[in-house]
């Protein structure tokens, strides 16, 4: 049965989810169509609730998020009425404002999903990546500041639909790697080293399922793991048509290399509750349900 809490969050709710040294946050999106952020710190859980929406979106809305630093200045993405995406700042201070991008009108297909990364060292460090009304892939890019968004590069198509992740990774070139899924339903990887020439990347994951959501993670200077739902080496039910999210913090272990991750999505714990799995050279499951659903 279903916990009260839990119903407020949206059955195949987008998820989105980001850290830094000490903290994670995690947005979903409600019923009515609020976007909210749950918070874990010093141990503990919080948020989730109707005091904590960020903004509103339609419903069915992708969410992405990124931190400009590892401070708490946080861009937040989102899919309003008209299919047009819109940005939220959240300020060092905690305040939450309107971004940028709003001023540029930027419209996507109707079945869009959005990604978003921090490239370190590059003139425009914010990048995102959405599907235009051609089903073409199309990249913008931002300084943070009052100068707005551009156009940079697009990647031309990509199957209608499809999910989008993106990772930086550092090791002698900063690289920038976005994951979609093609025509064939193969996913797939672009990269650049120089944020603006692309290329094909290694990965080809023949086999998933049409329109699988993606997210991608880095773990350490040049590792990259990518999940999506189907199946792999971390093997856990969800909902049909669940959306996942993933972060890390790196290794914290001396004896062994292993990233430290935790992962989100809609196992169906209370139905629609978002629960934590964790990995720390092995793993478990971590928080059954995120706030609101304890």
């Amino acid at each position: 049965m279903s916990h009260v809490g839990a119903q407020q969050v949206r059955f195949r709710s987008a998820i989105t989810a980001l850290n830094n040294e000490d903290n994670v946050r995690v947005y979903s999106q409600d019923t009515s169509g609020g976007i909210r952020e749950a918070r874990y710190e010093k141990g503990k859980w919080t948020g989730g609730d109707e005091g904590s929406i960020v903004t509103r979106g339609i419903l069915g809305t992708p969410i992405a998020a990124v931190r400009q630093d590892q401070h708490q200045a946080i861009h937040l993405f989102y899919i309003t009425e008209g299919n047009l995406v819109r940005q939220m700042h959240r300020d060092p201070r905690g305040r939450w404002q309107d971004g940028n991008l709003n001023q540029t009108n930027v419209r996507v297909a109707p079945y869009s999903m959005i990604a978003a990364c921090h490239v370190e060292g590059a003139n425009q460090p914010l990048r995102l990546y959405v599907q235009l009304p051609d089903n073409t892939i199309q990249e913008y890019g931002s300084d943070g500041s009052d100068h707005g968004w551009s156009q940079i590069k697009n990647l031309g198509p990509a199957l209608p639909g499809t999910g989008l992740a993106c990772a930086v990774t550092q090791g002698h070139n900063t690289s920038v790697r976005l994951f979609l899924q093609d025509d064939n339903f193969a996913i797939t990887e672009r990269q650049s080293q120089d944020g603006q020439n692309w290329r094909n990347g290694d990965l080809s994951i023949t086999k998933a399922n049409p329109r699988t959501d993606l997210t991608a993670l880095r773990c350490g200077d040049n590792e990259v793991r990518v999940y999506y739902v189907d199946q792999g080496h971390f093997d856990q039910p969800c909902v049909p048509g669940s959306q996942v999210a993933a972060v890390s913090w790196g290794s914290r272990r001396e004896s062994h290399n292993d990233c430290n991750i935790r992962i989100y999505f809609q196992n169906g714990h209370q139905v629609t509750a978002i629960t934590e799995w964790k990995y720390d050279g092995k793993w478990e499951r971590g928080h059954q349900g995120l706030p609101p659903a304890q």
